[in-house]
């Protein structure tokens, strides 16, 4: 972990999702959107989190006007690629893998799907959500609670949204194809309660690791990275 990188972005709002029936419609899971993927013979890209985009509370800077923005992973291979791009079709709900790296596992064997006791159901179950500004443990102001932000993402508060990205390992540089810097959308963790956990059955957990979300709003791609701790 790097704490110098959380520096650049203490200073903006950040948000946890939880379940709740809000007026504004963020969804974990279900199937609003499609996702189409060069691994769909393994697996189809998982829909894990859409977000209302006319929710006040969200204070992205994106030109475009768009109503939902949904953030995709494969989720039941051996494998969670360090860098997935895909495109939104925003009139069609439904999003195209463009790039997925590496396409190999470390052995240098092509990913394989997972048994069907470790895997995911898909679709994801539909939960709907609400937002909450993060707490004194979700939000670093200094090393110690940098720290403590990182132990609540791989625990707990496991979806966050905006404000301040909390690196397991370095800080990336997201660009788009067409030279853009990428705008920083949202953040997904994991959970290690089983007793207490967001679908009631199984606890989303992927891995030791949590997937970053940025969204180009003039090519309308997103770009998912991953880092393990």
């Amino acid at each position: 972990m790097c704490f110098s990188n959380w520096v650049s972005h203490c200073d903006r709002n950040g948000f946890i999702a939880e379940k709740g029936d809000g007026k504004y419609d963020h969804v974990f899971g279900g199937n609003l959107w499609t996702g189409i993927g060069p691994l769909d013979y393994l697996d189809k890209p998982a829909l894990l989190l859409t977000l209302d985009l006319s929710d006040p509370l969200l204070n992205y800077e994106f030109s475009t006007d768009i109503k939902q923005l949904p953030l995709f992973s494969y989720i039941n291979i051996d494998l969670t690629p360090d860098r997935q791009r895909y495109e939104i079709d925003f009139e069609n709900k439904c999003v195209n893998f463009i790039k997925l790296y590496p396409i190999l596992t470390h052995s240098g064997d092509p990913p394989q799907r997972l048994w069907e006791d470790g895997c995911f159901v898909f679709p994801l179950p539909s939960i709907r959500l609400v937002l909450r500004k993060m707490n004194a443990l979700e939000m670093p102001k200094d090393e110690d609670s940098y720290w403590k932000a990182c132990e609540t993402f791989l625990g707990k508060s496991f979806l966050r949204v905006d404000g301040p990205i909390v690196w397991l390992q370095f800080k990336e540089e997201v660009v788009c194809d067409c030279g853009r810097e990428m705008n920083y959308v949202a953040s997904i963790g994991c959970e290690y309660n089983k007793n207490d956990c967001l679908m009631e059955t199984q606890e989303f957990f992927i891995g030791e690791l949590v997937l970053y979300f940025f969204y180009c709003d003039q090519c309308r791609i997103v770009e998912g990275i991953s880092q393990s701790t």
